[in-house]
């Protein structure tokens, strides 16, 4: 697409900043930034991970760690990284970039642009709208009742079209909840984070402008920025600046695919690709995607009395921080920034992990000047091995009735100098790593743990919390 003046004017005055970062002194923050992600490198939270920061004076970029645990590359702006969910913030400046042409409205039905067959809910009895998807407000839940993955290290991948209807129509499994006595599903308009909404919302873009979502993006927001690593498929020279992404810390995690929702977060990037996007949200300019950018940051629901959501962004009113996450089987992100101080971060690692988004509000309040706030993830310790071998065994939550209480059997085994985690289905099986005698946590997941014994030693139970639902289970030998 050729550029016009204007948009050569703004594109080089954001590249100039850019390129500040390689030019003058030490930038004075530095070392605070150093003080804090340095500490989570060497704590095995991460394995490698580039932040980039934007000033009012210039950006920079400070890397830490390896692109792989079989070698010492250190990361840097060039290496792309899985960005998961921060996909979400490009979907949604995409839609605006629609409305601004005037392709789509914000209120637009989303069964304006879907097959007559598909049976779309409606939101407290009116119809589900474009808005509803970008705000998360469509009352759709996290993930599609009807994913059945082959592999669970990759949730999506072979997700189709053809799931995506059922989903939404209710087919096989009650996705909304209960049917309503005249047959039809009905979805409440509060705040519900959810993965298929905005995939289904980059779904409908890519069927309005009919051509496949990728392209879209590349035409109407990558071609605009010059952001020419960000993309869902890479070329043989992209592919080599990938990072191995990993999970559980150690663990090598496959590629990830978005099926046939890749809005909700089927890209990769990279940190200077991001800093580029990051500056037209701080500073913007007289190029022609400036205008989708503010509608995209404008609160359009508010969730309580300090926050709410733009399209696909989350915002802090009382701070005026605006933000998202992202994460994959073995990669994390995040984005943070404040248009009333002109400081921005972004942050990529290739490690699933629970540090990165407190990581980039710590890291924005200290690129502000603010005393810098560590992030102290809890410490793997040592423990010795007849005190592992007295954690193993079969436990199973008692007070459950029979079948329930068989579907909740875990089965504790050690694996060197930690334990593992089985459950009778096949996908239910983690590491847990030692942070006390009694304590454990499983690497950048949600999920903890805490035996139990009685006064004599014996090991009577454990209590495990996963993805914040707890369970008492009994040791039965």
């Amino acid at each position: 697409m050729p550029l016009g003046f204007p948009t050569l004017i703004w594109f080089f005055t954001v590249l100039a900043a850019i390129c500040n970062s390689t030019c003058g002194n030490e930038w004075p923050q530095e070392k605070k930034i150093d003080g804090i992600v340095q500490p989570l490198v060497d704590a095995e939270e991460i394995v490698g991970v580039v932040v980039g920061i934007v000033t009012p004076e210039g950006s920079h970029v400070l890397r830490y760690g390896s692109t792989s645990l079989s070698e010492s590359t250190p990361p840097d702006g060039d290496t792309i990284f899985e960005i998961g969910s921060l996909t979400k913030v490009v979907t949604g400046v995409l839609l605006v970039r629609m409305v601004a042409g005037q392709s789509v409205e914000l209120e637009d039905p989303v069964r304006k642009y879907l097959p007559g067959s598909v049976n779309v809910p409606t939101v407290n009895g009116k119809p589900m709208t474009l808005l509803h998807l970008a705000t998360h407000t469509a009352g759709l839940p996290r993930d599609p009742a009807n994913l059945r993955p082959k592999d669970p290290l990759n949730r999506f991948d072979g997700y189709s079209e053809r799931q995506l209807y059922a989903c939404l129509s209710g087919l096989g499994e009650d996705t909304f909840g209960k049917k309503t006595a005249d047959g039809e599903h009905k979805s409440h308009s509060t705040y519900q984070y959810s993965n298929v909404g905005v995939g289904l919302l980059g779904h409908l873009l890519s069927r309005k402008g009919k051509k496949p979502f990728e392209l879209l993006v590349r035409e109407m927001i990558r071609d605009e920025l010059q952001m020419a690593d960000t993309c869902i498929t890479l070329d043989d020279e992209q592919s080599k600046r990938l990072a191995t992404g990993y999970y559980f810390y150690d663990q090598v995690a496959p590629s990830s695919s978005a099926g046939c929702i890749p809005g909700y977060g089927g890209f990769r990037s990279t940190v200077n690709d991001l800093l580029k996007f990051l500056a037209a949200h701080l500073r913007g300019g007289d190029s022609p995607i400036d205008p989708a950018i503010r509608l995209a940051l404008q609160p359009h629901y508010d969730m309580d009395e300090n926050s709410s959501v733009g399209l696909c962004w989350h915002i802090d009113r009382t701070t005026g921080t605006v933000w998202h996450g992202g994460t994959t089987t073995g990669f994390t992100s995040a984005m943070a920034f404040n248009s009333r101080s002109g400081f921005g971060v972004v942050v990529l690692t290739n490690s699933k992990s629970l540090v990165i988004t407190p990581l980039v509000h710590a890291l924005l309040g200290a690129a502000q000047g603010e005393m810098p706030q560590p992030i102290r993830p809890l410490t793997r310790i040592k423990v010795d091995e007849d005190v592992l071998d007295s954690y193993t065994g079969t436990y199973q939550d008692k007070s459950k009735p029979f079948l329930d209480a068989l579907r909740s059997t875990r089965t504790i085994v050690r694996e060197g100098d930690h334990l593992k985690v089985k459950g009778l289905n096949p996908t239910e099986r983690f590491p847990l790593f030692p942070v006390t005698e009694t304590g454990f946590i499983c690497k950048g997941e949600d999920i903890y743990a805490k035996f139990r014994r009685n006064n004599d030693g014996e090991v009577l139970g454990i209590e495990l919390i996963l993805w914040g639902s707890k369970s008492q289970l009994t040791k039965l030998d």
